[in-house]
Order: structure tokens, then C-alpha cells, then sequence
């Protein structure tokens, strides 16, 4: 895609020269709302792509309904296809409607095409401003997406579509702060390459990014998307999936949040991190027994990663 803007990486931005990170002005709930409505995050129209990726989220749509839905949006219906009719499936050349995409990949799998389609028009570029790379970020929030979908198909199987999308959005807060402060983020990251990176503990890390930019990215993922109604303890997990399990967990929303946590580790270990100085939650034995993941699962679904993620983010490309 050419759109004649400067295409800046966070990874470059982290290793550009050092500048000064001065204290930004606080950025408000209603912004962060009105920045998301720009992305179509929030009061999206009812026949819209965005509106469909809520939707999406209704435990009561059943595979028909949802077939019906995504033939309704002809881009999303051609990525679903394209899916369906890759390698990733080994369907290539058989299948011709959406109806049968639907029987070809199963609920839980046209879901997660379905919002992982819709997600490409959040990251679209910021007029006038360097954007993210948005390709890394796509390939790390589709990596995170998948290991927290994997993680539930093993141990709480009701909940992989909602971890899958749970996975897709983690970060979806950092897009919203590109969009309200893009300078203001590139020297924030050019002044942690030049404290020789930001290897802190989260909590620490927040407050930095809180004193630079005004404001969190955590936060601006939870207001954006408590704006757009989603679920809260989907909302609640992406707001603190960069914590400590005990700084963040409540009994509704600790499940959910503690598989984001494990897929954002598993996603960064296997390579595809987006900010290469982000250190994820480490998997915690506690944890992990508490939600009934033995290290062999974990294992399991870290091994098969890399290859999922490649074969999903081929068939994305345009």
C-alpha cells in the first residue's frame, strides 16, 4: 500500500537518536473516544465491518447467522474465502461461497478470520504523520491471537472465540495513542533507546509511558473499547494483560486475562514481538495450575506457533 507517508517502525524509532522526553499534556477519556470513533471503534453503523467484529462476540450467532453476516461485507467475505480456500486449510480452488467457507472452517474458525479482517481497517495510516508498522503490529497481534485461541481450545474450549479476539485487540490501545500523539510516542521511544531501553518491570513502564504521553496505552484500549460495548471482561483483560496475575485479576475477568498474558509471552518467544524492548508477563506456575494449563500444554501450543502465525499471516497479505 502506497500512501506517500513516512513509514516509521517502532523497532526504528527505539533505535533513532535520543531526544528528549518531556511530560505530555494529559489526554482525556473523551478524546481517547473520539479517536476511537475515528477508527470506527466505537459508534460504528450497523452495516459496518466494525460493527460486525462486535457482533461477532454474541455467544447466540450460530454458523449460518454468521455466514449470513460476513456475505453482507464483500472485503471481509474475500478474506474469508481467501482463507478458506488457502494452503493454511488445504481447501485451494474447492471452495466457491461463503456458506461453504462457513462448513469448511467452523465456528469458532470464522470468527477469528472474520475479526481478524475487520481489524485491518483499525490500523489504517494517520494522515499528516509517521504510522506504526503496521504490518509487524498485525502479525503480532494476529500471533498473540492465536496462541490465546489455542490456549482455550485446550483448557477452556467455551471461551476460544472471545480469547481469539481477546488476543487481536491487546495492543489496540497503542494505535489509539498513535493517532492522538504520534511525535509525542516517537520521542517517548527515541528517549528510551537512549536510556538503553525500557527493560522494566510493567508497572514502572506504564507510569513512564503515562508521564510522556499523558496517558496509557492500556487505558486508552480499555476506554476505546468499553466505548465500542464490548464485553467487560474482554475489555478488562486487555486492559491488564501487561500487569503482575495479582495486580490485575478479578475473579470475572482472571481466566481470560491470564490466557492474553500466557499468549503475549508465547507470542514474543516465538518472535514476533512488536516493540523489542516490551517484556511480557512471564508464565507464572501458580497461574497456570489455577486455570488448569500444565507446562506440557503450554509447550505444546509454543511449538506449534510459529508455523500457525506464518501460514495465517500469508493468506492477510495483500
Amino acid at each position: 500500500m502506497t500512501t506517500g507517508l513516512s513509514r516509521v517502525s517502532f523497532s526504528q524509532a527505539l533505535h533513532a537518536e535520543a531526544a528528549p522526553t518531556a511530560a505530555g499534556p494529559a489526554i482525556d477519556d473523551a478524546e481517547i473516544v473520539e479517536a476511537a470513533q475515528r477508527m470506527s471503534l466505537a459508534g460504528a453503523g450497523a452495516a459496518s465491518g466494525m460493527r460486525l467484529l462486535s457482533v461477532l462476540l454474541d455467544e447466540r450467532l450460530d454458523l449460518p447467522g454468521l455466514a449470513k453476516l460476513v456475505s453482507a461485507q464483500p472485503g471481509i467475505a474475500l478474506r474469508v474465502m481467501r482463507v478458506a480456500n488457502s494452503a493454511y486449510y488445504g481447501h485451494s480452488g474447492v471452495v466457491a461461497t461463503v456458506d461453504r467457507a462457513a462448513q469448511v472452517l467452523g465456528l469458532t474458525a470464522l470468527r477469528g478470520i472474520a475479526a481478524a479482517a475487520c481489524f485491518e481497517g483499525l490500523t489504517a495510516p494517520v494522515a499528516g504523520s509517521a504510522t506504526l508498522d503496521l504490518a509487524a503490529f498485525r502479525n503480532h497481534s494476529l500471533a498473540v491471537a492465536c496462541a490465546a485461541q489455542a490456549l482455550a481450545q485446550r483448557v477452556a474450549q467455551e471461551m476460544a472465540g472471545e480469547a481469539f479476539m481477546a488476543g487481536l485487540l491487546h495492543d489496540i490501545g497503542l494505535v489509539v495513542l498513535w493517532r492522538l500523539r504520534p511525535q509525542s510516542l516517537l520521542r517517548h521511544a527515541a528517549g528510551r533507546a537512549g536510556r538503553g531501553g525500557l527493560c522494566v518491570a510493567a508497572p514502572q513502564a506504564a507510569e513512564q509511558e503515562r508521564l510522556a504521553l499523558g496517558t496509557t496505552h492500556a487505558h486508552c484500549g480499555r476506554v476505546a473499547l468499553a466505548a465500542w460495548h464490548l464485553p467487560a471482561g474482554l475489555v478488562d483483560a486487555v486492559a491488564e494483560h501487561d500487569l503482575p496475575a495479582a495486580a490485575g485479576d478479578r475473579p470475572a475477568t482472571a481466566p481470560l486475562a491470564a490466557l492474553l498474558r500466557l499468549a503475549d509471552h508465547l507470542a514474543c518467544a516465538a518472535g514476533h514481538a512488536f516493540d523489542p524492548d516490551h517484556v511480557p508477563v512471564p508464565p507464572d506456575e501458580r497461574v497456570l495450575a489455577q486455570h488448569g494449563i500444565t507446562p506440557e500444554q503450554l509447550a505444546e501450543v509454543a511449538a506449534a506457533l510459529p508455523d500457525t502465525v506464518k501460514r495465517l499471516c500469508a493468506v492477510f497479505e495483500d
